[in-house]
Order: structure tokens, then C-alpha cells, then sequence
């Protein structure tokens, strides 16, 4: 099954809400669509909520996806991103939480929702 997002503006912050199978085309297709939903309500903070986006990337895919696709946005580097996630990615997701912080994004995973919505409104 592709990946489907709904989105929802909530408290100065897009809300964006990812379903289906997590592939490296789906995940680029989360960035992309991500960032230009908030691009378009004039939003720079974005909490995409993946815990019902099923699988997991590898390590490579996920380099990828940080220094080819998220790259490809750099105008919009101000823009601060939460990536809420299940527990059991957290070790994979820090792995990209350091590869995109070393390549100058501001984005950081949690795995609970309250936590997310904190760090992202300060």
C-alpha cells in the first residue's frame, strides 16, 4: 500500500499524519509533501506523525532521504521538524535525527506526542 498524508494546522505547527508502507519512495514523498504543504500555509514548524506508517528504512535509505530529498528543500532549512514515531524506531530514527542535525536541519524525534509538540513550539 503508497503512503497517504493528511495534514491539519494545530497550534502554529503542521500537523501532518502518515499512513500506509514505509518504502524510500514513500518517504520521499513525505518530505516533499510535507514541506510544501507547510510551505503553502506559510508554516516553518512541521510534527509528522509516522507512527501509523508502517516498515522501516534502512540506514542507507534513510541517508538518502536526509542528504538527496531534505537537501533539495535547503531554502526552507529554518523550518523545524518532529518526526513522532513508535518506540521501537527510535534507535533507527536518532541515526537520522544526527545525520540531518550534521547537515544543518533542525529536526529531532520523539515517540510522544506531547514531548514532540513542546520542543516544536519553543
Amino acid at each position: 500500500m503508497p503512503y497517504t498524508i493528511s495534514t491539519d494546522i494545530r497550534d502554529d505547527h503542521l500537523y501532518v499524519h502518515v499512513t500506509g508502507t514505509r518504502t524510500l519512495q514513500g518517504a520521499q514523498g513525505v518530505v516533499r509533501d510535507s514541506v510544501e504543504a507547510a510551505r503553502e500555509a506559510s508554516l516553518d514548524r512541521i510534527l509528522i506523525d509516522m507512527r501509523d506508517f508502517q516498515g522501516s528504512l534502512s540506514v542507507g535509505e534513510g541517508w538518502s532521504v536526509i542528504n538527496k530529498d531534505l537537501n533539495r528543500y535547503r531554502p526552507h532549512a529554518r523550518q523545524k521538524v518532529a518526526l513522532l514515531d513508535m518506540p521501537s524506531e527510535q534507535d533507527r530514527l536518532r541515526t537520522f535525527e544526527l545525520i540531518a542535525a550534521n547537515r544543518g536541519f533542525n529536526l529531532r524525534v520523539f515517540s510522544e506526542e506531547a514531548k514532540a509538540i513542546a520542543w516544536l513550539l519553543v
